[in-house]
């Protein structure tokens, strides 16, 4: 049972190398990178009204303004979206 749960195994794990190969798996990454893009341009414009809040004595600055709306998970939720693996806590 062991070597056939492992074959099973393996098989799977081909499967998955050969989509990610395939065209199909790029399909989407053009509209990943306008995404990004977009996220960056996004980002640019809230850390200027930080800014701006911050110059009116409304906030306390561009870093914290753009802190909330948390860009730093956009990779993470990319690779988990891609089925990668999280990475060992030990």
């Amino acid at each position: 049972y062991s070597q056939f749960a492992a074959r099973q195994e393996l098989l799977e794990q081909l499967e998955e190398l050969q989509f990610q190969l395939s065209d199909q798996s790029l399909l989407l990454l053009p509209e990943y990178h306008q995404r990004l893009q977009a996220l960056e341009q996004f980002k640019a414009v809230a850390a200027r009204v930080g800014l701006l809040e911050q110059q009116h004595g409304l906030g306390p600055g561009p870093e914290e303004f753009v802190a909330q709306f948390g860009f730093s998970l956009v990779q993470v939720v990319y690779e988990w979206a891609r089925g990668m693996d999280p990475p060992d806590a030990s």
